[in-house]
């Protein structure tokens, strides 16, 4: 009987450490996530690393911490994810000791531009036999911006050979030349107006002359989600992310010109922490700001584009070149683009539809993407 009672009391002594033990376990209990790189281009590994730091003096024999990951991201050192539903969780075991620190990094990848928001965190505390287990959903907020890789002008292809040479953002912006600096080789995008013909006799082959242009011309380019109507209804991810490659090499050229460069969009903005700029101003040396503005641009609209161009119209600058990146233009767009021109702004088109967008805007140069050179 005497044996009876002890082992009762030992299995209840059990019971009650281990319940003390999983009620206890999250007390004092900090868990946080790092990712090694602010942006991270599309299909590059970057470190997520897992902090767990037990701060007080009682151990924990048993843990589970469940993330939640998006879709797009998967890991690349082995680690493996469960699928609950239609969502994709990695869980990982621990026993700490106590005032006891661990990290563990993995090595993860993505393969679609976005701004993602890592916040699910599941952490299970219990014992080895599973007699008691406590479980708390822990606020932790990570963003991972996977980034488009900015491509060169002359990896894109167009009908249009304007961006063909040296200085071409900065001619093809601005046409009206401040001086005559020099003269120098013609190139086939020269105008022939342009062609110094005292200097090409002497030279035995076309010489042009070269402009030094204005130096407050600025750059916007306003990228354009709508892709039909209703705005909201008809979305093509492929349109947006054309329309991003072309606005990002047009930016890198535009700014190696010096040239100060924005960019706009109708597109909702994803912003994990709290809110940011939903359009950017010109300014020089602002390439890293216009990467991550074009991370975070959604493939939803949140406003009609002609509503977005209209109630832009009171602070367009006429020192400003607006390129208007688009799928897409219904009759009430092209009704404020030709509100823009009669107000004496400069804007132009490039068309990255497949079938060609019917715009005919006098004062409006339409250019059509041909699509990356292969």
């Amino acid at each position: 009987m005497l044996q009876i009672f002890i082992l009762g009391a030992l299995i209840l002594g059990v019971i009650q450490l281990c319940n003390y033990s999983a009620s206890n376990g999250h007390k004092d209990l900090n868990i946080s996530r790092q990712v090694n790189e602010k942006l991270i281009p599309i299909g590059e590994k970057f470190k997520l690393t897992l902090k767990i730091e037990n701060r007080k003096s009682l151990p924990i024999m048993f843990m589970l911490v469940e993330q939640k990951i998006p879709e797009e991201l998967s890991f690349c050192d082995g680690a493996k994810t469960e699928l609950c539903g239609s969502e994709k969780w990695h869980i990982s075991r621990y026993a700490m000791g106590k005032y006891q620190r661990r990290n563990r990094s993995y090595t993860m990848t993505g393969e679609k531009r976005g701004a993602y928001n890592v916040r699910g965190v599941n952490v299970r505390i219990g014992d080895p036999l599973g007699l008691c287990i406590e479980t708390k959903e822990m606020e932790d907020w990570v963003e991972i911006l996977i980034c488009p890789k900015v491509k060169s002008m002359d990896s894109l292809s167009f009908e249009d050979t304007s961006f063909v040479g040296d200085n071409t953002v900065r001619r093809w912006i601005h046409k009206d030349p401040l001086y005559i600096r020099g003269v120098r080789e013609y190139c086939v995008e020269d105008r022939m107006k342009d062609i110094n013909w005292k200097a090409s006799l002497k030279a035995d082959k076309l010489m042009v002359k070269e402009y030094d242009y204005t130096s407050d011309n600025q750059l916007v380019m306003i990228i354009n989600v709508q892709c039909g109507d209703p705005y909201w209804g008809c979305l093509r991810p492929d349109a947006v992310d054309k329309a991003i490659d072309i606005a990002l090499a047009l930016s890198s050229k535009a700014l190696n010109e010096n040239i100060p460069t924005g960019i706009w969009s109708n597109a909702n903005m994803i912003y994990c922490k709290g809110n940011g700029p939903l359009d950017l101003m010109p300014r020089r040396g602002a390439l890293e700001s216009l990467i991550e503005y074009c991370t975070r641009i959604h493939k939803v609209p949140r406003q009609e584009f002609s509503v977005y161009l209209q109630s832009k119209l009171s602070y367009l600058n006429a020192d400003t070149t607006y390129v208007i990146i688009t799928y897409y233009l219904n009759d009430k767009d092209i009704k404020v683009v030709r509100e823009m021109i009669r107000r004496g702004y400069k804007v132009k088109i490039i068309d990255v539809s497949e079938n060609g967008i019917e715009v005919n805007i006098k004062g409006v140069q339409t250019i059509r993407y041909k699509g990356e050179v292969k």
